[in-house]
């Protein structure tokens, strides 16, 4: 290591010129240039932090001449392992105490020019100012060509960002109006918001309602939104339209095309049924992108239904990120009604109750 002696004395005989004296002759340090030096966390009593010394040199460095890189006291045991240091080519490192040094290799030289040193794992000293004030610490780095250069490092303490986004969400129902396609069919009832009324159903051809469903939130996880039925469609006897098909409850995970039923005599489970459909192509085992397939439900104008299976709630709509309530399928969605009976089935005036349940998940 080299010490400011030489320093010193360079400023004593500038001193003596002065003075008009004459000039001994010797050696001046020359300073590295474009120095610099980058830790890659300031924090106080960080651990595992680089530290990257960059400088370039005028002078080429030959077998045997050294770059030492000399840290402050407060750095006494905090250095790495020689094995933790990268040298420029054609030099191997050792740590001793608080130098770091770079060794030409015997046959070699490091030419002049930027050259960098790398010390990974070494830990920042603790804070000794008060908060907010950076310790600053300098660093010495010179080499056996009496070229040396001073870098300074800053360690001050971390700033932590803290924010809050308020969770949101909202969730509508609308009615759609007769003559809309939904589900490879078309409705030829309109809906309202709290109602679907079928009126006066005919025999041997269906009825089809819909309502559409948009979900806006900020869950990152994103939304599922449910239904279900309180009963089947009931009458004041007590009579009921079945789930469709005939009884069977296609659940919704195992959908089929539709089917009339086939009103058998003393078969009160072929009179009629009553099912439902999504035009929500991520409903699957796990919410998907649509762009992954078409889920339960197949794709939008796919003949595809269900049937309500007692009071079991059935996905009808999902997303798997913030949801905007407009996009389809990520967003908002039509689910489609219907309902055929044939002329067995009871008079009477049905009715029953729907309930959608929408979770965000943040």
């Amino acid at each position: 290591m080299k010490s400011l002696k030489n320093i010193l004395s360079w400023v004593m005989i500038v001193s003596l010129v002065l003075l008009g004296f004459p000039i001994v002759p010797g050696i001046a340090q020359t300073s590295l240039t474009s120095a610099s030096a980058t830790i890659s966390d300031s924090a106080p009593a960080a651990t595992g932090v680089t530290y990257r010394f960059d400088f370039t040199t005028t002078v080429n460095l030959t077998a045997g001449e050294t770059i030492d890189i000399t840290f402050p006291a407060a750095y006494a045991g905090l250095l790495p392992a020689a094995g933790n240091v990268t040298c420029p080519a054609n030099s191997t490192s050792s740590v001793a105490g608080l130098i770091v040094t770079c060794t030409v290799e015997a046959g070699q030289t490091v030419v002049a020019g930027a050259l960098t040193v790398t010390a990974a794992n070494v830990e920042n000293p603790a804070k000794v100012a008060a908060a907010g004030i950076a310790d600053v610490y300098r660093i010495d780095i010179e080499t056996d060509a009496d070229e040396s250069v001073q870098v300074m490092v800053a360690i001050i303490e971390s700033v932590v960002v803290t924010a809050t986004v308020d969770a949101t969400l909202s969730f509508t129902i609308s009615g759609v109006a007769s003559s809309t396609a939904v589900k490879n069919t078309t409705t030829n009832v309109t809906s309202t918001t709290t109602t679907i009324p079928f009126g006066v159903l005919p025999v041997g051809s269906s009825v089809v309602a819909a309502q559409d469903l948009t979900v806006a939130t900020n869950a990152s996880e994103g939304y599922t939104v449910v239904v279900f039925q309180d009963q089947d469609l009931t009458s004041a006897a007590a009579d009921t339209i079945k789930c469709f098909d005939e009884a069977t409850c296609v659940p919704y995970t195992a959908t089929i095309a539709w089917d009339f039923p086939t009103g058998l005599l003393d078969d009160e489970d072929t009179y009629g049924h009553f099912g439902f459909s999504s035009e929500d192509q991520g409903v699957a085992a796990t919410c998907q992108d649509p762009a992954l397939g078409t889920g339960y439900y197949g794709a939008k104008a796919a003949d595809l239904w269900a049937g309500f299976s007692s009071t079991t709630q059935a996905v009808v709509m999902c997303h798997t990120g913030p949801a905007d309530g407009t996009t389809e399928h990520k967003g908002a969605t039509r689910v489609g009604y219907r309902v055929e009976i044939t002329a067995l089935q009871q008079a009477g005036e049905y009715t029953n109750t729907l309930t959608y349940i929408a979770t965000p998940t943040y």
